[in-house]
């Protein structure tokens, strides 16, 4: 007789975030296209800012599926902000 796999029940969906450290940003190319782009981040109530400094904020951006917050850091990327400014964390809804 053949054995049939018990499934498993899964936990609650993982949400996530991508943290980005405007600071690394300043002086950079990529920080004029960065504040460019933030709004659109911020009129959709995606922006959570984390830590305040002079010439730019450390911000959560999200909750994302895992699928979103790695497209959503490779387009950081691409427009030349620095990998190190970029992370992917699990969502915290009260930082």
């Amino acid at each position: 007789m053949l054995a049939y796999p018990v499934s498993t029940p899964q936990g609650p969906p993982r949400i996530w975030a991508v943290i980005l450290n405007e600071l690394v940003l300043a002086g950079r190319p990529c920080a004029d296209w960065w504040q460019l782009y933030r709004p659109r981040f911020e009129t959709s109530g995606q922006v959570t800012v984390l830590g305040s400094g002079v010439p730019g904020d450390l911000i959560q951006l999200g909750p994302y599926d895992r699928e979103t917050a790695d497209f959503i850091r490779g387009h950081l990327i691409e427009h030349d902000v620095p990998q190190g400014a970029v992370k992917i964390r699990r969502w915290k809804a009260k930082p």
